[in-house]
């Protein structure tokens, strides 16, 4: 299939992504609001959450930013800190809520586990969205600098032929990366904006916060889609750990594309 046929393939599968979509979405505003809490949130979890952001856009932006030229390379004991970060981000909001009474595991919907049907339906939506996230990734390369680069993450992989470079990887983006980012755009902040702005709102917000703050430019529709799909889902079944599953699945694909066929990740 040459590259023009590849194009429409994945137009032609967009079209349908977006006609299921509709199709759902109708469904998902007709289920009783209540199915994800919001009413244990105050005005200091706004300032809280709006802390955990700033924090991670300075961090992520002086890294963004950085002259090539004077920018660290990622190396293995970075991506161990990036774990180590992410264990400390779930920790600290998850004592935030316990201290103040709140029970994480209720709130978010993690308690009991997850049932077999809200897994098979986080991977109906997250299936629905690929052809939506490819063509946005596709476009968003064509129209950006030739020398456009992938993620820095995906760049190391890409870079490296050391199996435990790439397990750490794969523990960072799989596992670390799912559950704090899920816990903070679609579990904390999401409840957060959606009690005070309502659910176009809360998707809306989260997703562009979600997309920008990985500040890597060529990716934000792609991110913005997902992380739209990973809100409905969410609103769908009521529990995070569906969101969770789905950003696990994302990132392993991207991670097995990286190690198995880096030339569909160049």
């Amino acid at each position: 299939m040459d590259t023009s046929s590849g194009y429409w393939a994945v137009a032609v599968l967009s079209a349908g992504s977006l006609a299921i979509f509709y199709r759902l979405i109708p469904s998902i505003w007709a289920l009783p609001p209540d199915r994800i809490r919001t009413e244990p949130y105050r005005p200091t979890d706004v300032i809280f959450i709006l802390g955990i952001l700033l924090g991670l856009s300075l961090l992520y932006a002086a890294s963004a930013l950085m002259a090539p030229a004077a920018k660290p390379a990622l190396t293995h004991e970075a991506i161990v800190m990036g774990c180590l970060l992410n264990a400390g981000l779930i920790s600290s909001i998850l004592i935030f809520l316990w201290v103040r009474g709140i029970p994480p595991l209720e709130l978010f919907g993690l308690a009991g586990g997850v049932s077999p049907r809200s897994l098979g339906i986080g991977l109906g939506f997250l299936l629905a969205a690929y052809p939506l996230i490819l063509l946005a990734q596709l476009v968003s390369y064509a129209f950006t600098s030739p020398d456009a680069q992938p993620q820095e993450i995906v760049t190391y992989l890409l870079n490296t032929d050391q199996w435990l470079d790439r397990l750490t990887v794969a523990v960072l983006a799989v596992i670390m990366a799912p559950l704090t980012e899920e816990l903070i755009f679609r579990g904390y902040l999401y409840g957060i904006v959606r009690k005070y702005g309502g659910r176009v709102a809360a998707i809306g917000v989260t997703s562009l916060l979600f997309a920008a703050i990985h500040f890597h430019a060529p990716a934000l529709p792609a991110l913005f889609i997902l992380a739209v799909a990973l809100c409905l889902a969410y609103e769908r079944t009521g529990s995070l750990w569906v969101p969770i599953g789905m950003h696990a699945c994302f990132n392993a694909v991207s991670v097995y594309v990286a190690i198995f066929h880096p030339e569909l990740a160049q």
